[in-house]
């Protein structure tokens, strides 16, 4: 309901898009078409990363290319811990350097 069914962000992403003037935020409305003619699908974007809290201070209904933007540090920080614990749990060792 608070985001009209259109994309909340004002630049949290970091991605460099057109902004509605009147209200600085993603031109990106549910339904519609993104740059690449793939169609938009707002998605809850949690801004501290944690699923848990659901605190509507949280939460920024994002279209999915500001969500992706969004998160792609911390997934790939995400990543990286899990190929590590991966090779540890295999038993390989680590190169101190």
């Amino acid at each position: 309901d608070r985001a009209k069914w259109e994309c909340e962000c004002r630049g949290e992403c970091g991605r460099s898009h057109p902004f509605r003037l009147s209200e600085g935020r993603c031109l990106m409305v549910q339904g519609g078409s993104l740059f690449s003619g793939a169609k938009v699908v707002l998605t809850v974007a949690h801004l501290d990363h944690t699923p848990e809290n659901c605190d509507p201070a949280n939460l920024l209904a994002m279209c999915q290319a500001c969500h992706l933007r969004y998160d792609a540090r911390h997934h790939a920080e995400t990543a990286r811990a899990t190929r590590a614990a991966r090779r540890r749990d295999a038993g390989q060792l680590d190169l101190a350097l």
